[in-house]
C-alpha cells in the first residue's frame, strides 16, 4: 500500500532496538510477495465467517486500497488504521464469501483511528468505521464478540486461532474473489520480538505462526481482517491483521496483529459497545 516506501526507508531507525540484532522488517500483508497462490489457506464455506467485512478505502470512488474488517455491531466495523489512513470514503460489504457479491453494502465517511497509531513501528494499528444505517443481521451477517473484561489478561499462547480474508492469488494480481482462511498458532510476544524487535512487538501486539506449519500466514487474508478463536459459546475476536514479514508471507516468520484485549476500553469509549464483564 501507500505507506510501504516510507516504512522501508524508516525501518533501520524505527525497528532497531538498542542492540545490533538484525531484526526482520515487518510490512503490511498487501505489500508482501506471496508466490503463485494463496499461501497454504483454504476456501471458506458459506456463512463460516459471517462477521467478515470487506473495506475498500478511496478518495475518488475508483482507486484506493482493499482491506478486511470485522462486524462488531450492526453499525460498527473494526479494521486496521493503516487501511483508512489518507482516505475519506470507505465502501463496506458483508454477507458473502464472494467478494464481488456482498449481500449488504454501505459507504461511510466516518472513521476513528487510534490516536496513538504509529505507522513507523505499527503500534496501535486499529480503527473503527461507523455506518449510517444498521446492517440487517441474519445467517450470513453476524456480529462477533470482543473479549470480555475477565478475558482481558488472556494471552492465548498455544491457542488455535483462525484468520480469514480475500487474499491475493499472485504476486502482482488482484485480491481474490473467494474468502480464504487458515489456522494460526498463537505464540508468545517474546518469541515474536526475537524476530521483529521490542519496538514493534509491544503489549498491544499478538503474533502467530501457521498451525500446521510455519509458512501458513495472513497473506491468506487482508489487513484489518479478523483473527478469531472458535469457542463452544461462539467466536471471539482476538486480533486485527496488521503485518507480516518483509521476507515474504511464506517465510515462516510470525504474522502480527493488534491485540483485541488491549483495545476493549478504546472501542467502548468510541463506539458505545458495552464491555461484557
Amino acid at each position: 500500500m501507500k505507506v510501504v516506501l516510507v516504512l522501508l526507508v524508516c525501518a533501520v531507525a524505527a525497528f532497531a532496538d538498542v542492540d545490533v540484532t538484525p531484526y526482520n522488517i515487518p510490512v503490511f500483508p498487501e505489500d508482501a510477495w506471496i508466490g503463485e497462490r494463496i499461501v497454504n489457506g483454504q476456501p471458506a464455506a458459506t456463512n463460516q465467517f459471517p462477521h467478515q467485512a470487506t473495506v475498500f478505502s478511496t478518495n475518488n470512488n475508483a482507486t484506493g486500497g482493499f482491506c478486511g474488517g470485522s462486524l462488531i455491531s450492526p453499525i460498527w466495523v473494526y479494521s486496521a488504521a493503516h487501511c483508512t489512513r489518507g482516505f475519506n470514503w470507505y465502501h463496506i460489504g458483508v454477507g458473502s464469501i464472494n467478494r464481488l457479491q456482498q449481500q449488504q453494502t454501505q459507504i461511510s465517511n466516518h472513521v476513528i483511528e487510534h490516536p496513538q497509531y504509529n505507522p513507523q513501528n505499527l503500534n496501535n494499528d486499529v480503527c473503527v468505521i461507523r455506518l449510517d444505517n444498521p446492517l440487517q443481521i441474519n445467517a450470513a451477517v453476524q456480529v462477533i464478540r470482543q473479549p470480555t473484561r475477565s478475558e482481558q489478561g488472556q494471552l492465548w499462547v498455544g491457542a488455535h486461532a483462525l484468520v480469514s480474508g480475500f487474499g491475493r492469488t499472485t504476486n502482482t494480481g488482484p485480491v481474490s474473489n473467494q474468502l480464504m482462511f487458515t489456522g494460526i498458532r498463537i505464540i508468545s510476544n517474546a518469541e515474536c520480538a526475537s524476530v521483529y524487535g521490542t519496538s514493534v512487538i509491544v503489549a498491544s501486539t499478538i503474533c502467530g505462526r501457521g498451525w500446521d506449519f510455519d509458512s501458513q500466514s495472513t497473506c491468506n487474508g487482508d489487513s484489518g481482517g479478523p483473527l478469531i478463536l472458535r469457542q463452544a459459546g461462539g467466536d471471539v475476536h482476538i486480533g486485527v491483521v496488521s503485518f507480516v514479514s518483509g521476507a515474504g508471507c511464506d517465510s515462516g516468520h510470525p504474522s502480527g496483529y493488534a491485540r483485541s484485549t488491549h483495545f476493549i476500553d478504546w472501542v467502548n469509549a468510541n463506539t458505545g459497545i458495552p464491555i461484557v464483564p
